[in-house]
């Protein structure tokens, strides 16, 4: 059944900063490294043209001194379009009854440089959980300060280049997973679009506060198996973690809420 404008009415975003509707993890997670990197301010518009699979299997065949075994050959070019489309990128279908071709909304957030490219023109099922999440982090030790735990495994391989761009330390190369060199590599060929410094994200003041404690010190004993667990499996455990504790938050802060209204205080 879906959601109505009446199941909507509760909506406040003092009390409840996440919309009550089905929601992407994914998209949200991809967001959310968004806003870490530009400090709060979300991409809204790009100057890159719509991306197809096929396109970016064009950049890796034209990359000869750093991708090799393509050689032109349509079956090897096949199955390097569907391993992009299924294991590196969220695709959608554009058209009446998603019956065109797939297009890139986003590639699996498993570095920070894959916002590169997230195509904000594509509607996204964030429902505000990257708001959520990103102010529950945004003041703690995790992504701020030189000890932070969850900023340099989001970037690592990487140096700072620009505003908000990344390039691949060459110095650190030999020491990435290779699903994770491959990404860089191919994202090399891409810059990070401008945020939008008209909308950056307000802080909001949980009501919840130990809940959100909880939140940070969670995601904090996760990071401790960092070195030891493959990137893309921490990364899906991270993205399980935030989901459950938007949800729990959800939840206490309407009990806390229903508590309010019967003690009328």
């Amino acid at each position: 059944m879906p959601i109505t404008k009446n199941h909507k009415a509760f909506r406040w975003a003092t009390a409840m900063p996440i919309d009550a509707n089905n929601i992407i993890l994914e998209q949200a997670f991809a967001r959310f490294l968004v806003l870490v990197r530009t400090k709060g301010r979300p991409i809204t518009s790009t100057t890159k043209d719509t991306l197809h699979p096929q396109d970016l299997v064009e950049i890796v065949r034209a990359d000869a001194p750093h991708f090799q075994g393509i050689n032109g050959e349509p079956l090897r070019q096949r199955l390097l379009e569907h391993w992009l489309a299924t294991d590196f990128s969220t695709c959608i279908k554009a058209g009446m009854g998603h019956a065109g071709r797939e297009r890139i909304a986003n590639l699996k957030p498993i570095h920070m440089s894959t916002i590169k490219l997230l195509d904000p023109r594509i509607r996204s099922q964030d429902r505000d959980l990257s708001l959520f999440l990103y102010n529950a982090l945004r003041e703690t030790g995790l992504i701020i300060g030189e000890s932070s735990l969850l900023l340099p495994y989001l970037t690592k391989g990487t140096t700072p280049f620009g505003d908000h761009d990344l390039k691949l330390s060459e110095a650190e190369a030999g020491r990435l997973d290779v699903e994770t060199l491959f990404l860089l590599r191919l994202l090399e060929n891409f810059k990070t679009d401008l945020p939008d410094n008209r909308k950056k994200v307000a802080p909001h003041a949980f009501l919840c506060p130990a809940q959100q404690q909880l939140l940070v010190n969670d995601t904090a004993r996760l990071l401790v198996y960092r070195d030891v667990i493959p990137r893309r499996e921490l990364i899906q455990y991270l993205v399980s973690l935030f989901s459950f504790h938007a949800a729990l938050y959800c939840l206490r802060s309407f009990s806390l809420i229903l508590k309010l209204v019967d003690a009328k205080k």
